[in-house]
């Protein structure tokens, strides 16, 4: 098998032609992160992205075709991360975010339809969503969320976020000890529910 260090296109077609069920995850084990896919035992792993930069978080588009992921490879700083999505065999890297020098964007997350993502920042703590071209990014939380996940029908966002009730809901949260809580928001109507004790509920 080859170095899994070494970026191989050769290798990548040969994998993806060769198995038809993989994983993608992320990897520092030769120096920086990079992401690799591999066989769901664990066997013949490829390197997608061999890059000095850390690249981080990838999932998987709806249809399995593509791989969006968080890189620092164009920031300012080391550590200014970026969204950035690829074809599955790692090539078409595409820029998505653009985000401040010492911010960072992690945690994308694709809708089911394939047509946008919603991802965290870390300087700010909202979530935003973005078309897969990079066009419409959007800031659809104002405080104190990450995790973003979609709605089976892609109407709602769920994301962790920081409970403030109405007494303290103007506190900075190193100042009052609330909670971590699941929110549900409509994507459209930016209206959220709240889901307490970490519990969060989709009905039809």
């Amino acid at each position: 098998m080859a170095n899994p260090k070494t970026y191989n296109p050769t290798n990548i077609r040969k994998f993806l032609l060769n198995n038809n069920k993989y994983i993608a995850f992320a990897s520092g084990h030769d120096g920086d992160s990079e992401i690799y896919l591999t066989n769901i035992n664990g066997t013949h792993q490829v390197n997608l992205t061999n890059h000095t930069a850390s690249d981080t978080s990838p999932t998987f588009s709806p249809d399995d075709q593509r791989i969006a992921f968080a890189s620092d490879r164009e920031g300012s700083e080391k550590g200014d991360a970026d969204i950035y999505i690829m074809n599955i065999d790692g090539t078409n890297v595409i820029r998505l975010t653009y985000t401040p020098s010492l911010d960072s964007s992690f945690s994308p997350a694709w809708s089911p339809d394939g047509k946008r993502i919603a991802f965290a920042n870390k300087a700010h703590n909202y979530i935003s969503t973005v078309n897969v071209d990079g066009t419409d990014q959007t800031i659809v939380t104002k405080r104190l969320s990450f995790d973003p996940a979609w709605s089976p029908d892609g109407q709602n966002l769920v994301f962790t976020t920081y409970y403030f009730d109405e007494k303290h809901k103007y506190e900075a949260p190193e100042t009052y000890n609330g909670d971590y809580e699941i929110f549900l928001m409509n994507i459209n109507e930016k209206e959220r529910i709240p889901r307490h004790n970490g519990f969060c509920v989709l009905k039809d």
